[in-house]
């Protein structure tokens, strides 16, 4: 079994080809380019029907994750990752990438999340990725992005509300996280600290004040956490659909919840939200799949 390391920043097709003494791009017909990732492909006379067998070697920090290439899987997708510094990174994958699960991602101690499309009008408390737009617009914005490290400011939060404004528009209410240098301990020992007080967790790591913001200011993508440390009072559930054998991680039903309290005491804002009258919103909070080729 041939295993080919490229890197997409250095090599196009056709100085590969050229470096392998092979006579056209057509002979390589189970080589593929990730985006700007790593690709590991092990070529094999697997049937179509079938995972194609390739290793994906994501860019860190992102990389501890064991992926493989599927070319059954469509569309771009978006990955979180909160380092235990608190700093955030996010990476656009390339359609095609899947994540195996396996029992070493809880040792993980940084926490890895994958975005969860699945969001109702009750979408609150929830955590999300978030990015501001530059344009006035109702699209979100993580869908225009090129695939790989979004290089584009984003913010980790806790979504604790959506109500519709007096002019009929619709607005979140939301704490973002604060920054390492505010919040004084490493995550680990955050959860350590409080892991039977999701609450004071939840205020010592996010901004004492929300943020409001008009949906068509600012993007968020609901996210559920598949890998790093957990504290026993967090609202999540594990998602895992095993095909042909191998176990992958799908997003789950709902986003995860780190609190379901209100964090804020600020009693206004909290009179707006009044999730009755809210229609449904799940359109504007899913990464839409770019048509066509990558």
């Amino acid at each position: 079994m041939l295993q080919i390391i490229i890197n997409r920043n250095q090599y196009s097709l056709i100085n590969l080809v050229e470096a392998l003494g092979i006579q056209s791009i057509g002979a390589l017909p189970q080589l593929f380019v990730v985006g700007p990732v790593i690709v590991m492909m092990s070529v094999s006379t697997n049937s179509c029907d079938r995972v194609i067998g390739g290793n994906v070697v994501l860019p860190t920090p992102f990389h501890k994750l064991s992926s493989i290439y599927d070319h059954r899987a469509k569309g771009s997708w978006i990955m979180v990752n909160l380092l235990s510094d608190w700093e955030v990174c996010v990476l656009k994958c390339h359609p095609g990438i899947r994540i195996v699960a396996t029992a070493t991602y809880k040792a993980h101690d940084s926490i890895t999340f994958i975005h969860c499309p699945n969001v109702t009008k009750k979408s609150s408390c929830y955590i999300a990725i978030g990015m501001y737009k530059d344009t006035l617009s109702c699209v979100n914005a993580f869908s225009a992005l090129d695939n790989g490290i979004i290089t584009r400011s984003t913010f980790l939060c806790i979504v604790q509300g959506i109500f519709v404004s007096p002019s009929g528009k619709l607005c979140y209410i939301y704490h973002c996280l604060r920054r390492s240098s505010v919040i004084g301990s490493t995550i680990s020992s955050l959860m350590t600290k409080y892991n039977e007080d999701p609450q004071t967790f939840c205020k010592i790591a996010s901004a004492n004040t929300p943020t409001t913001a008009l949906d068509s200011l600012v993007s968020f993508l609901y996210l559920n956490q598949i890998a790093g440390p957990t504290m026993s009072s967090w609202s999540m559930s594990s998602n895992i659909n095993i095909e042909s054998g191998t176990p992958f991680i799908k997003a789950s039903l709902q986003p995860d919840s780190w609190c379901l309290t209100w964090l804020s005491n600020d009693s206004q804002l909290r009179k707006c939200i009044k999730s009755e009258k809210l229609e449904e919103v799940n359109w504007k909070c899913q990464l839409k799949q770019k048509q066509g080729k990558e």
